[in-house]
């Protein structure tokens, strides 16, 4: 589509009716309010203009057009936003022109599997029993309904005969594991009698299924089985329950990692709808780019006995390796969130889990000494080896000091004495360092050119807003205290006020944004001259889109490297290129 078209896609778009299908809005004068998806509020803080066609949080500073909400709630990339946006206003999308998605048969035959196995639970007599444990395990008809719970029939044939009634390709129903061959060649189900579980790719397409036994009459059979890997699922690359949690989590700005399905449902019927666990394997660094997508600040919550505690060790090593800000929960008695769930119930499982939020350090301490037999040289030897590294790591005389004193007192000991043998074990190993330490790998694209950028907004409010229009698809390349800085000039400012008068503006915006605006001035004072200068602007403009294109380029750089799929690499190539012959023709003009 070309920018006109865009641009009319957007002028055309019913913003308020838009909006209202992820928001509860109240007219209140020309504009509608609600709360905001974007942020936790008590206090509604987000407006829609339809008379703007705009949306705007004066709470978390988002805002922008049709288009730009959808990438924000979607979180989604401009074109498949665009693609959503054609959708909702019934118009053909005129995108680039490429081959059917050649996964989409399959993601068609997984959503008849689905439905037959949810009407299957719902409307047959077989499934009573299925039903009954269902409810025993705290599952209500509303969560059957949200996740979509099915139940794969006691035959091993009837999925098959569906399926093939439908006209599917047996060989397409067997490579995505639905369906086996015997020896014969005989075609026959791959679940059967087993309580079945959705997995959805974080745009809500079922790409495979969690099977769960309900009964106990063959003990050799595993409590789970899992679809194999398919070219639609791989298993270290999906996250269970993101399609539906996604939105939560841009909301709360966090994410809620758990060990398996049972406790995201307990989480999630107890309010806590930011919940997500992976399926069949251990969480790692592909999962954990995933979720950066969404967030950097995760809240690892695995089961309490000692499986759970080696698995949160190895999670905040994959979190801490792609710069996540990691905190933790340790139930107690080995519970997982399930099990506290139905004991507890959902508000005291709620007020636990919100009080008992800790970081790393606190959880390594924790699970270092807890229920250990300290009585016994060996473990104790073992254990004071191990609370002396974790102290070691932190680099900290402060906490040095606070976690040596915890230590003494658990093991009844004088300050003195175990502060002497942490000396010696640091003398003896050479100050060895455990996995706590930071690492933040975001770097500042170009701190100053976003300030001037701001600086020139200043100016007036005709230049502000001809420069938000030049890089409003761009401005997710800016720092966060930037881009409020941005937002509460040309959304909170620029709305009540046509004059820039410095005064004015820093008694209106927050005490974050007042702090970032002495920051640009401080930036800002020595190196540029008070008077406007039209190539600096255009070049930082410039400096602002080639940053992005960096940024986009770079996704697809990852794309192409992990990609299988020769048409999806081969569209990836074809936008660099894109990109490439865009930059050269902006630098030529």
């Amino acid at each position: 589509m070309t920018q006109d078209e865009i641009n009319n896609l957007n002028e055309q778009t019913d913003i308020v009716s838009l909006v209202s299908k992820y928001v509860k809005l109240e007219k209140q004068g020309k504009n509608y309010k609600g709360l905001c998806p974007f942020h936790n509020e008590k206090t509604g803080s987000f407006i829609v203009s339809p008379d703007k066609n705009i949306f705007t949080c004066f709470g978390c500073h988002k805002s922008g057009n049709p288009l730009k909400f959808i990438e924000l709630i979607e979180n989604v990339e401009f074109p498949d936003a665009l693609k959503m946006l054609c959708d909702f206003n019934g118009v053909k999308y005129e995108g680039r022109k490429t081959q059917e998605n050649p996964n989409s048969k399959y993601y068609k035959i997984m959503d008849t599997a689905k439905s037959f196995y949810n009407k299957f639970l719902l409307n047959d007599k077989s499934a009573d029993k299925a039903l009954e444990y269902l409810k025993s395990r705290g599952i209500t008809d509303d969560i059957i309904n949200d996740f979509e719970i099915g139940l794969s029939p006691n035959s091993y044939d009837v999925l098959y005969q569906v399926l093939n009634d439908m006209n599917y390709n047996e060989l397409d129903s067997s490579d995505i594991g639905l369906i086996s061959s015997n020896e014969k060649g005989k075609y026959h189900d791959f679940f059967v009698n087993r309580i079945m579980f959705p997995v959805k790719d974080d745009r809500g397409n079922v790409v495979a299924f969690s099977a769960r036994k309900f009964y106990n009459d063959d003990p050799a059979q595993p409590k789970y089985i899992n679809t194999k890997e398919t070219r639609i699922y791989r298993k270290n690359q999906i996250l269970f329950n993101l399609n539906l949690a996604k939105q939560e989590i841009n909301k709360k700005h966090r994410v809620i990692l758990h060990e398996g399905q049972m406790d995201v449902i307990a989480s999630y019927k107890s309010g806590l709808k930011e919940a997500v666990c992976s399926l069949g394997s251990a969480f790692g660094d592909d999962q954990a780019k995933l979720l950066a997508k969404y967030t950097k600040s995760v809240i690892i919550a695995y089961d309490g006995d000692d499986p759970g505690v080696k698995s949160a060790i190895k999670a905040i090593e994959v979190f801490k390796r792609n710069g996540f800000d990691v905190h933790l929960v340790l139930y107690p008695d080995n519970m997982d969130p399930d099990e506290f769930v139905l004991k507890y119930g959902k508000e005291k499982y709620v007020e636990f889990f919100e009080n008992n939020i800790i970081d790393e350090v606190e959880y390594l301490f924790r699970v270092t000494i807890l229920n250990k037999n300290l009585d016994d040289k060996n473990v104790l030897n073992k254990v004071k080896s191990d609370v002396f590294n974790l102290i070691s790591s932190l680099n900290s005389p402060i906490l040095e000091e606070k976690y040596l004193k915890r230590f003494s007192d658990y093991l009844k000991a004088s300050y003195e004495a175990v502060y002497e043998d942490y000396q010696k074990q640091s003398k003896n190993n050479g100050n060895q360092k455990v996995i706590v330490k930071e690492v933040d790998p975001t770097k500042d694209l170009n701190k100053e050119c976003e300030l001037r950028l701001i600086y020139y907004a200043t100016k007036s409010k005709k230049l502000a807003l001809e420069i938000n229009e030049k890089i409003n698809n761009d401005l997710d390349v800016f720092s966060e205290s930037s881009l409020h800085l941005w937002f509460s000039l040309l959304y909170n400012y620029y709305e009540e006020y046509d004059e820039f008068d410095e005064k004015l503006f820093l008694n209106l915006i927050p005490e974050n944004d007042f702090n970032q605006y002495k920051h640009l001035n401080l930036v800002l004072g020595k190196s540029l001259n008070k008077t406007f200068d039209e190539e600096d602007l255009n070049k930082c403009i410039e400096k602002i889109k080639d940053m992005k294109i960096s940024l986009r380029n770079k996704v697809l750089r990852d794309r192409i490297l992990a990609s299988s799929d020769d048409t999806e690499r081969s569209r990836n190539i074809d936008e660099m290129f894109k990109n490439k012959r865009n930059r050269e023709k902006r630098a030529h003009n």
